[in-house]
C-alpha cells in the first residue's frame, strides 16, 4: 500500500526511482532554498553512484553553497559545476490522524523530461515538443507553452487545436483600450 502512494502523500519522496545519466530531473522537496535548491529546480544527471547523484542544474547558482561545502568529496571525474544530491529522510503517516508513521529514505528527485505546461512555466528550454490538442481552453496556455523554447528552431508543435486558443477577458479589454 505505502509504495503506491503518490509523492504528494509521501513528503515528496517516491518509493521507486529509476534514473539514468543525461536524464532531466527536478527536485521534489525544498533542500536549501537559500542555495536555490528548491522544489521544482531542474537539471540534468551527470553521474550516479550509490550515495550521490551529480546534477548540473539549469540555474548556475543552484547548489553553489552545497558544491563548496562538499568539494572534498568531488572525485576527479566530477566537474566543479555539478551539484551532489544525497538521499533525504522524510516522515509521513498513512492515515491523516494517528496512523502508522513511515520513514522514507530516497533521493528527492523525479524525471522531468515530460511535464505539463503549468509545471514548465518557469523553464527556458533548448528543445520543446508541444501537443496542444486538449479539449479545455485555458487563457494564455498556448503562449506559455510556445514561449518555453529558446528559439524557433527548438520548437516542435506536434498538434494544435486552434479553436482552444483563448485570451482572458481582462487582457482583451486592455488590448482594446491600448489600441484606442
Amino acid at each position: 500500500m505505502v509504495k503506491h502512494l503518490p509523492i504528494s502523500e509521501t513528503q515528496g519522496l517516491p518509493f521507486d526511482l529509476r534514473l539514468a545519466i543525461k536524464e532531466r530531473v527536478e527536485l521534489t522537496v525544498n533542500i536549501e532554498v537559500i542555495d536555490h535548491l528548491a522544489n521544482g529546480s531542474g537539471g540534468t544527471i551527470q553521474a550516479l553512484s550509490d550515495n550521490i547523484i551529480w546534477i548540473l542544474f539549469n540555474d548556475k547558482n543552484a547548489g553553489k553553497i552545497t558544491r563548496n561545502n562538499f568539494k572534498s568529496r568531488f572525485p576527479n571525474e566530477v566537474l566543479r559545476d555539478w551539484t551532489p544530491m544525497f538521499r533525504t529522510v522524510r516522515m509521513f503517516r498513512i492515515t491523516k490522524k494517528e496512523g502508522t508513521e513511515i520513514e522514507r529514505l530516497q533521493f528527492p528527485l523525479r524525471p522531468s523530461s515530460a511535464k505539463t505546461v503549468h509545471k514548465a512555466q518557469a523553464d527556458t528550454l533548448e528543445e520543446v515538443a508541444i501537443d496542444l490538442t486538449g479539449s479545455r481552453a485555458f487563457p494564455h496556455i498556448h503562449y506559455v507553452s510556445l514561449s518555453r523554447a529558446k528559439s524557433l528552431q527548438g520548437l516542435k508543435i506536434v498538434q494544435l487545436n486552434e479553436t482552444k486558443i483563448s485570451v482572458s477577458p481582462e487582457v482583451q479589454e486592455e488590448m482594446n483600450r491600448l489600441r484606442q
